[in-house]
């Protein structure tokens, strides 16, 4: 049996574009970050509050 997806193409919620471009800061720094709150720290850059950005 074969299935087959489908895949539908929509506009991003902000809070998904944030996510994807680094929640929504302009300015990334080199030093530590985390991916979210209860995440641990880790090398890499990271924006003003310290949340990793997706480059």
């Amino acid at each position: 049996m074969k299935t087959t997806l489908k895949l539908q193409k929509r506009k991003l919620k902000k809070s998904e574009l944030k996510k994807i471009t680094g929640n929504g800061s302009d300015t990334c720094y080199d030093g530590f970050c985390r991916m979210g709150i209860d995440e641990p720290w880790q090398l890499g850059a990271g924006d003003q509050n310290g949340f990793c950005c997706q480059l």
